[in-house]
């Protein structure tokens, strides 16, 4: 089996689905997912997302939240460009979820189990 372009990685992930609103038909040269994150502990999931080093692949990490003010550090730190909120995931989506609206349209959503 030979080398696969990254145009071609990226049509076989759009044809398993994984990418679902990109037309199957279509070769794409490259994709950002714009990155949101429940759960976030650390970043562990998100930064090794953005380490994956997939070719024409890339993460923006928008918004992440945990209920641990030690894990909300740590992820500021880990990926700063992240709007983080930290607190009770039930009072998020009650107070703050405007929020998370304001930093702008995710297309890739990620969560750890809480622990």
């Amino acid at each position: 089996m030979g080398k696969s372009s990254p145009a071609e990685k990226l049509q076989i992930v759009a044809d398993c689905g994984i990418i679902p609103h990109i037309k199957r038909e279509r070769t794409v040269e490259s994709f950002n997912f714009r990155l949101g994150e429940l759960f976030c502990g650390p970043g562990g999931i998100g930064l090794g997302a953005a380490l994956a080093a997939v070719p024409g692949v890339s993460f923006s990490h928008v918004w992440a939240t945990d209920i641990d003010r030690d894990s909300c550090r740590t992820y500021r730190h880990n990926i700063p460009e992240a709007k983080v909120i930290c607190g009770d995931i039930r009072d998020i989506r009650k107070t703050n979820f405007a929020q998370l609206e304001a930093e702008g349209e995710i297309n890739a959503l990620s969560f750890g189990f809480p622990c």
